[in-house]
């Protein structure tokens, strides 16, 4: 575990670089990032993988989240939020895929939607059907009309 110290600094240093819509200092902090083993510590490696997605470092953001980042609530609805900003709904499916067999991470209601979006768009019903039940199995029918419509237009 890097010292805290040296996580504070990382985290404004993303901060700074969102901010001033630095692509070239992203590059340099994805590579900081991987030498000092910063990218696999929790929030730092999920806001490090947003900031690659936003200004278009998608290859790198892939990798950080297939290998380094521990694998759960929060990594899956940010690969889910990044490959949807991608328009890529198979890798949105792929990635559901991946994640419950690698942790059966439960999911926000928001990832929910966006996977039915991209079973929908990719018309995969047999995935669909799965998320219908994942929607269920996390008490969500009935109680949140945003998954709800989006399991109409899902079917």
């Amino acid at each position: 575990m890097p010292p805290s110290s040296s996580i504070e600094n990382s985290s404004r240093a993303l901060i700074n670089c969102r901010n001033a819509r630095n692509h070239v200092r992203t590059s340099h902090l994805y590579t900081y990032f991987s030498n000092n083993g910063l990218e696999s510590h929790g929030s730092l490696g999920i806001d490090l993988i947003r900031m690659l997605y936003d200004f278009g470092h998608i290859g790198n953001a892939q990798q950080i989240l297939h290998g380094s980042v521990s694998k759960n609530k929060i990594s899956l609805n940010t690969l889910v939020h990044c490959y949807l900003k991608d328009s890529n709904p198979q890798h949105v499916c792929h990635a559901y895929w991946q994640m419950q067999g690698d942790c059966q991470a439960n999911m926000s209601n928001h990832a929910f939607v966006t996977l039915l979006k991209a079973c929908g768009k990719i018309k995969n019903l047999h995935l669909g059907i799965e998320i219908h039940r994942g929607v269920s199995s996390a008490g969500l029918l009935g109680k949140d009309h945003f998954v709800m419509n989006s399991l109409i237009n899902m079917y």
